[in-house]
């Protein structure tokens, strides 16, 4: 297998009005910070969430605790990694 990692994606590719519009409403302008895909299928499977303590940044469950759940409930992993 081959893997892309694209920067900077944004929730919009993942998620539809389909549901909870105010869940949707919350979540629907937010950034991933890294996500890395399989290159032929273009299939999400993880996402990496940076972190720079310089400025008291926390993890995503802690501070996008509903964002979080979205991810998890697209079946994604989740990577923390400290800058």
């Amino acid at each position: 297998h081959t893997f892309i990692a694209v920067p900077k994606v944004a929730m919009a590719a993942f998620v539809t009005t389909d549901g909870d519009k105010n869940l949707y409403n919350e979540v629907i302008n937010k950034t991933l910070d890294i996500v890395i895909f399989d290159e032929q299928t273009m299939r999400p499977l993880l996402v990496v969430d940076v972190y720079d303590k310089s400025y008291d940044d926390d993890r995503m469950d802690e501070q996008e605790p509903k964002l979080f759940e979205i991810i998890k409930k697209l079946g994604l992993q989740k990577m923390d990694i400290w800058w």
